[in-house]
């Protein structure tokens, strides 16, 4: 073709035969013509038109060679700075979908967890590093029964992330008016049937706890079986039924089992046992149970060390897929047991308690040890945050849940023994044992913001004397937060006074 328009060109010397030799170079680059292919092109040309003309008119005609060269090029070049243009468009739009994609992906995660006494829960949410439809949610339906939900959509990005959140709002809904696990199933397929891709399906578990019968049903339609750690067993919860958005009018059925005191109930998306080698080995099921079998019932170890196995064996950190893994012990007969609520995502973690249950040298332990684990905080940073969290926590569980600070601000009674006999009374009373302390990290680049909420009834911190005046230095009260002050970048109160937030650099 570039032939034909060369020679028409060096006839007739028209502007038109330009255009079309441009527009040609244009489709040489969508054609994936490469760069050195267009010199033997133009060599193809100038050898016909040397059999087309006379030496005579070839002479007269040289210097107009050039010309249709130049804009062959020019078109080639144009189309290549266009295609530039439009894959660097292409690449903006994607990065701001997948930006919003993270977003609601964060937002779908976001849950509440229940705080009971004796059943301490472990949830651990890593996003792939394309988002995917991984979704979770945990609801306190009253004081015996916890329901739960665990969902993964097909595919990746914000279409998949959209999935999941319309997932989440209609599993609360539908779990408001009935709290059967076959039912929500089976409603969540109906509805989802219609709305989806023919293609696609959505994986899910829906279990429902009872802690006054100690029984668990549940609805297990593609989601990897969940596994109960009882002593050296393992139970294996059997599938009731295939995926939903498959069949539309599909009957959804549950299963009930007795669960124990002592009990370790574990769940997790296929993004766990699904992951990949270099070599395409695929981590397995078989493989995490033969992990269980060397780690403790720890909800906080097992988790670890779950992911930490599963990172070594695809060596990289980032996961192909979402994983999703639950880890829930219960603790009930273990009245003095003191423990703690985690759920955590690539970029928050939440830790929740309740007073009574609050030990403030674990609790510390277990934030920092997890703040370590996510972050890369250095030494100085991390020991001056330890020692300010450790500062504001005390003030939330003594101060806020409490309601100590008449009782501390008094030497003769803080000294005596009545003030340790109060202080346990509250503790162990409903109406401020059962007051909750929630502890939130959020992870930056270049740093790390915790806030801690406590159920008190608040106060000024313009209140607070300055332990630096001579007439304060004895008091008891103020030294913790002058010394969080001089450690964080900054700290802020709410204006009722019951939440702190500290900002550290990292």
């Amino acid at each position: 073709m570039f032939s034909n328009l060369f020679l028409d060109y060096l006839k007739e010397q028209k502007e038109e035969y330009l255009f079309a030799i441009a527009d040609y170079g244009k489709q040489l680059l969508k054609s994936n013509v490469p760069p050195e292919d267009i010199a033997e092109i133009f060599e193809d040309a100038i050898l016909k038109a040397a059999q087309e003309f006379p030496q005579a008119s070839l002479l007269d005609i040289a210097p107009n060679i050039a010309t249709p060269l130049s804009e062959l090029l020019i078109g080639y070049g144009l189309s290549f700075r266009e295609q530039n243009e439009l894959k660097k468009q292409q690449e903006e739009l994607k990065e701001i979908e997948m930006s919003r994609a993270k977003q609601i992906y964060e937002l779908v995660l976001q849950t509440n967890l229940p705080v009971l006494s004796g059943i301490v829960i472990n949830v651990e949410c890593i996003p792939a590093e394309n988002v995917g439809g991984d979704v979770f949610e945990m609801i306190q339906l009253d004081s015996d029964r916890i329901i739960l939900f665990i969902g993964d959509v097909t595919g990746h990005g914000m279409a998949a992330a959209l999935t999941a959140n319309t997932l989440k709002i209609l599993f609360k809904d539908i779990s408001m008016f009935n709290a059967s696990p076959a039912y929500i199933c089976q409603r969540l397929n109906q509805i989802m049937h219609k709305s989806i891709l023919p293609d696609d399906i959505i994986a899910a578990f829906c279990c429902l706890f009872d802690i006054k019968s100690m029984t668990l049903k549940y609805c297990l339609a593609g989601i990897p079986s969940p596994i109960i750690l009882r002593d050296q067993d393992k139970i294996i919860l059997k599938p009731t039924d295939i995926p939903l958005g498959v069949i539309g009018d599909l009957i959804y059925n549950e299963q009930t089992i007795k669960i124990q005191d002592g009990d370790l109930f574990l769940a997790f998306t296929d993004g766990l046992n699904e992951a990949r080698n270099k070599n395409g080995d695929l981590f397995k099921y078989e493989k995490i149970k033969r992990v269980l079998d060397n780690l403790s019932s720890n909800v906080y170890l097992i988790v670890n060390n779950l992911i930490d196995e599963v990172i070594l064996f695809q060596n990289k950190k980032k996961f192909n897929d979402d994983v999703i893994i639950l880890a829930i012990n219960f603790l009930l007969k273990d009245s003095e047991f003191k423990f703690f609520n985690k759920f955590s995502t690539s970029t928050k973690s939440i830790f929740s308690t309740k007073t009574k249950s609050l030990s403030i040298d674990d609790f510390v332990l277990g934030v920092m040890k997890h703040i370590q684990r996510v972050s890369q905080i250095s030494e100085t940073n991390f020991g001056e945050l330890k020692i300010t969290f450790s500062e504001l926590l005390t003030n939330a569980f003594e101060h806020g849940n409490l309601e100590l600070s008449e009782f501390k601000n008094n030497f003769e009674i803080y000294s005596s023994e009545a003030y340790q006999q109060i202080y346990e009374n509250r503790r162990n009373s409903e109406k401020y044992g059962d007051r909750k302390i929630i502890v939130e990290c959020m992870f930056r680049p270049n740093e790390i913001e915790i806030s801690i909420e406590d159920e008190g009834n608040g106060f000024n911190p313009n209140s607070v004397e300055d332990p630096r005046i001579a007439e304060n230095r004895y008091k008891l009260c103020g030294r913790g937060i002058f010394l969080a002050k001089k450690y964080a970048e900054n700290i802020v109160y709410s204006q009722k006074g019951n939440i702190v937030r500290l900002f550290k650099k990292i």
